[in-house]
């Protein structure tokens, strides 16, 4: 996990929302912006845009988005022009306890991070359970949890452009397009082809994975590369169909390495891996458009999935 920190100066009140249990405060913050999904101007709870924070426009599947646990009124919420913060706010790839405690310790007002917190309907908060303990905890420190997932992953620019970007390639697009500025995965190419054992210790190495796997090699060049981040294996047959060389992804199933049929490269480079440069993405919107506010890189966020080599 990684995770990133920021403040506020806000009057906060006790209230919990969460957009899988029908938000109405969540849904009035996002309605008090512009409708333009590329508003990046708009206050602290939409510093994202409004793609991030309410509907699954961008959303591959049924995916949770937005605010889970609020503990200040939208109306308090910065704006670009309030007084910098003292207390820094975190961003995550997943919240976790060692997360919240870190921003409980920072006296953080806001956790972002990438994954949901709450996948499924919640039918009962107590203290002994892990999932609903964060909630409490959350709610009792005035800590804010905000999540931006596969609408990060699938708008023009968002994570997978970002990968792919890390990775040097060029004439970046979609590789399955929902809208002019929205779609499942990306594709590329490399200016110059690599071996393919080359470009397997480029990934490793690029990405900082532990171990990795792959399907069996092919024997080619690698010039065109697919890439969908977290779990992408959904989108092997379409990066089969455009001709890719290579397929990155994370989460593949053991049958799953058998759809290439010797015909492209799969690589399950980790769900981690391929997300860990979401904390780069919300570290320069923020910072961008609300300079006055304190982030940072959380310390304890890590990959929870340990190697052993």
């Amino acid at each position: 996990m990684f995770a990133f920190l920021a403040a506020s100066s806000a009057h906060r009140s006790w209230t919990v929302e969460s957009l899988p249990l029908a938000s109405s405060r969540a849904r009035q913050a996002v309605s008090s912006t512009s409708h333009s999904p590329w508003n990046m101007e708009s206050r602290a709870g939409c510093a994202f845009g409004n793609w991030t924070l309410c509907t699954c426009a961008f959303c591959r599947f049924i995916t949770l988005v937005g605010i889970f646990a609020l503990s200040v009124l939208p109306e308090s919420l910065p704006s670009k022009t309030a007084p910098r913060a003292s207390n820094p706010e975190p961003f995550s790839s997943d919240f976790s306890e060692s997360v919240l405690d870190e921003a409980i310790a920072k006296k953080a007002d806001m956790i972002v991070n990438h994954h949901p917190y709450i996948f499924h309907p919640i039918k009962k908060i107590i203290s002994t359970e892990y999932s609903t303990r964060l909630i409490i905890k959350a709610i009792k420190n005035d800590i804010t949890v905000y999540a931006a997932h596969t609408n990060l992953d699938n708008v023009r620019d968002g994570l997978n452009f970002v990968v792919a970007r890390e990775l040097g390639l060029n004439d970046i697009g979609f590789l399955e397009q929902t809208t002019e500025n929205s779609g499942s995965g990306v594709t590329g190419t490399f200016a110059t082809p690599m071996d393919e054992t080359d470009f397997l210790q480029f990934v490793k190495d690029k990405l900082q994975i532990g171990a990795m796997r792959y399907s069996h090699t092919t024997g080619k060049k690698i010039h065109r590369v697919s890439i969908c981040t977290g779990a992408g294996a959904f989108l092997c047959n379409k990066a089969l169909e455009i001709g890719s060389d290579a397929f990155i992804t994370g989460d593949v199933r053991h049958h799953e390495f058998y759809i290439p049929d010797n015909r492209m490269l799969l690589i399950d480079a980790g769900h981690y891996e391929t997300e860990q440069f979401s904390r780069r993405w919300f570290m320069e919107v923020i910072r961008k458009r609300f300079p006055d506010v304190a982030v940072e890189y959380a310390e304890s966020g890590v990959n929870p999935i340990g190697f052993l080599h």
